[in-house]
């Protein structure tokens, strides 16, 4: 009986390795067919271009095809997508929106900073600590680092 059992672990052990053998195997050959057509393009394309670009737009776009919860983050996001998460920072205790070229108030989470200074909704911020923010072409992702610090800050 003791036979047996090893008999049938050694033949799983065996089916298992090739078969990771053969997903292995066709990845690789995949990645290499990735990496010549990107040398190509690199090497034999008209205009100049940044290899980096298209390849983080590569994997973009293969994860948004799996489904919508795959995302790729470049290296440079990376901070700003896991700052919420490590909760490092105090923010105003806002929700905004840049309308018109302006950061607009939208909600006060109750109880935070701006709820104590009487900050309403509909409120405009046009200057942060003497910098004008308004009119200047803010994005909506730049706001977040101005109206973040340590608390008390």
């Amino acid at each position: 009986m003791k036979f047996n059992k090893i008999f049938y672990i050694v033949i799983i052990i065996l089916f298992s390795s090739k078969i990771y053998g053969q997903i292995a195997s066709k990845v690789e050959t995949q990645g290499q067919k990735f990496h010549y057509l990107i040398n190509l393009i690199d090497n034999l394309y008209v205009d100049s271009l940044k290899v980096d670009t298209i390849v983080d737009n590569a994997i973009s776009k293969m994860l948004q095809d799996l489904d919508p919860h795959s995302v790729y983050i470049k290296a440079a996001d990376l901070k700003m997508v896991q700052e919420p998460l490590e909760g490092s920072f105090e923010g105003i205790g806002v929700s905004f929106r840049i309308l018109q070229d302006t950061v607009v108030i939208m909600d006060i989470i109750s109880g935070g900073p701006s709820q104590k200074l009487g900050i309403l909704a509909g409120d405009r911020i046009v200057t942060v600590n003497d910098s004008v923010i308004a009119g200047v072409g803010m994005k909506q992702n730049d706001v977040p680092k101005l109206l973040r610090g340590k608390k008390g800050t």
